[in-house]
This record gives C-alpha cells, sequence and structure tokens, in this order.
C-alpha cells in the first residue's frame, strides 16, 4: 500500500500486474489489458459464503432512461428495446460484456469471440444473489465504513476502533438525515 498512494489494491494493480486476483463482476471485459498476450488470466467463480451456499455476487445494474425533456422520446425507446433485444445482447455477451437477458443462448456464447480458451462458465456458474433493499441511510454508513479502511489496512486502527468510530459517525449522520 505504501508504494501505491496508501491505496488498497484495485482493478488497475491487477492489469499492471501487482495484483494476483481482482474479485468482481466482469464489467472489466473489453479492457486492452487483457488483449496483451504477456497478460495471462482466467476467471473463476466467487467464493460463497457458509450462511448462503451456491449464490454468487450481485448483479451490478446499469440504467438506460429517458428524459422527460426529450424530443425524440419514441427514437430513444426503439433504441433502448433494440439494445435489450436478443441479437444485440448476443452480439454484446460473445465479445465478452455481462449480457442482461438470462436467455441460455445468450449467456453460452459469453466472451466466445473475446476469451478464446478461458473459462467463461464461470461467470454464470452461481446465481445472483438478490439485489439488496437500500435505505436512505446506506450510504452513510457505507461511507462511515469505507473511509477507514487504508486506516485498517495500513495497520493505524484496529477493527474494534473502526467498527465504533463508524457506527458513531453514522449514527450521528442518520440522527442529522431522519431529523432526530
Amino acid at each position: 500500500m505504501a508504494q501505491n498512494e496508501n491505496k488498497i489494491a484495485d482493478n488497475n494493480t491487477f492489469y499492471g500486474g501487482q495484483a494476483a486476483m481482482l474479485a468482481a463482476l466482469v464489467h472489466h471485459s473489453g479492457h486492452e489489458q487483457f488483449e496483451r498476450p504477456e497478460f495471462n488470466w482466467d476467471m473463476a467463480s466467487i467464493p460463497t459464503y457458509e450462511e448462503n451456499p451456491g449464490i454468487g455476487g450481485q448483479a451490478y445494474p446499469e440504467y438506460a432512461g429517458i428524459a422527460s425533456f426529450s424530443e425524440n422520446k419514441d427514437a430513444a425507446m426503439e433504441i433502448i428495446k433494440y439494445m435489450v433485444s436478443k441479437e444485440f445482447q448476443l452480439e454484446f455477451s460473445k465479445r465478452g460484456f455481462m449480457p442482461v437477458l438470462t436467455d441460455g443462448e445468450v449467456q453460452a456464447a459469453y466472451g466466445t469471440d473475446a476469451f478464446q480458451g478461458k473459462n467463461q462458465t464461470a461467470v454464470f456458474h452461481l446465481p445472483f444473489a438478490p439485489v439488496m433493499i437500500k435505505t436512505p441511510y446506506d450510504n452513510d454508513v457505507e461511507r462511515a465504513l469505507t473511509g477507514k479502511k487504508n486506516d485498517l489496512a495500513l495497520g493505524k486502527m484496529d477493527i474494534n476502533t473502526l467498527l465504533r468510530t463508524a457506527k458513531e459517525e453514522a449514527d450521528l449522520k442518520i440522527s442529522q438525515n431522519s431529523g432526530n
């Protein structure tokens, strides 16, 4: 971490060869590093939790919408319809981008044009975990926890102190935002 400006390893340290593993959804597909011949990589499904065996991570949704002030709402809707069509998703999947369709043919095509000889089936090996129900306070609580992760990793703070101070910070923010 000291060599990385006290930052925890991320996708760039993986692509740069300084991290041996990147546990993430495959939203990194299409990154130019995957095309470097010396970049030796493959895929595996993520580990599961003992209390939730056989369930993978959550899907990371991306949204497409039409602004209320759009002058071409019908044309925009046609584009969105095409983007979620089997025809588009099949080609998208072949190029190594996670498809939104659960269609078996579309999923089986994942990475077939982009990742020859790779374990593409790992992406769909486990069903996605249900999407978490978010409250208006989740972002504040998450920021309180993740804002201290570097101090924990650098040994500047122990886990109990991190949890206590993050709880205090989150409780204060919730109190301020809820009017209590």
